[in-house]
């Protein structure tokens, strides 16, 4: 049987291979829903952050509805368009990009891949507040004493639950389309949770790396206000709104790379994985 260090380096492989042998092809397909993506977040994040300030200043129920409101929205449209892109790259990799069938111009994968995140995103905060809510339960009855234990264990819980249930999504919208995405995903992930979890975390750490780099390239040509140390949370919020556009362009172009990588790396590992007998 191959080691988890060799399916790893030939993942890793297999996404550089995809990202610089076809990043003409790539941009074709994605480079739209990004610019839409970039431009939709730039007006929420604005809309947020001046909703924002208005509470801050003048706290009342009506602008915190206005808030959580934007936040809301801006959720369901992020999570619409990076199944878009998903399902475009998802396309390539298996080459089937122009054999999917669509709805209203979208590719039915991008349906499927949207609605098994919304799934995914209802079952965990459904999840994480009734073990919450347990948790207060518990503690009332028996007197715990409050630590960080329970929270610990609840986003730990979180994290394994979204791994293994997310982590193929896509492939299973695009290649076992018989049954939910979410049930194929989470049978395809069970006794590989360490190559998903080290896989996610590399290209973690390189996203958060890339981003670290393009904010001080900004910052060194002046694009972007030198680091400051605001005082309060209210000032903190005005300078982030002072360089929306320039944060949000690099953040665009972050999530662009990353999840070409990631998903080229899912879409490897489903297949794989397959013939790999998971560890007992």
């Amino acid at each position: 049987m191959p080691s988890m260090i060799s399916i790893l380096r030939e993942t890793f492989l297999f996404s550089l291979r995809f990202i610089f042998f076809r990043p003409v092809e790539i941009l074709k397909e994605v480079l739209l829903p990004v610019v839409c993506g970039c431009a939709a977040l730039y007006l929420l994040l604005s809309g947020y952050c001046g909703q924002l300030l208005d509470y801050l200043g003048h706290p009342n129920e009506i602008v915190a509805s206005r808030v959580l409101g934007i936040a809301a929205a801006g959720l369901l449209i992020m999570l619409f368009l990076h199944a878009i892109v998903v399902a475009a790259i998802a396309g390539l990799v298996l080459d089937k990009k122009h054999a999917q069938p669509s709805f209203l111009g979208i590719r039915a994968a991008a349906w499927s891949i949207y609605t098994a995140n919304l799934r995914l995103l209802l079952a965990l905060c459904v999840g994480g507040l009734a073990f919450w809510l347990s948790t207060i339960a518990l503690k009332r009855i028996w007197l715990l004493p409050d630590s960080g234990i329970i929270q610990f264990l609840l986003l730990a819980a979180v994290f394994c639950i979204s791994v293994r249930a997310w982590f193929f999504v896509a492939p299973s919208c695009l290649i076992d389309k018989d049954g939910s995405p979410l049930t194929a995903a989470w049978r395809r992930s069970a006794g590989h949770f360490s190559i998903i979890a080290i896989t996610m975390f590399v290209i973690f750490i390189g996203s958060i790396a890339f981003q670290a780099i393009g904010e001080a390239l900004l910052r060194i040509t002046g694009i972007l206000a030198p680091f400051s140390h605001p005082e309060t949370f209210a000032q903190a919020v005005m300078l982030y709104r002072e360089n929306l556009f320039p944060m949000v362009a690099i953040v665009s172009l972050t999530y662009l790379i990353a999840t070409v990588f990631l998903t080229a790396a899912c879409m490897y590992l489903y297949k794989r994985l397959a013939v790999v007998t998971p560890p007992t």
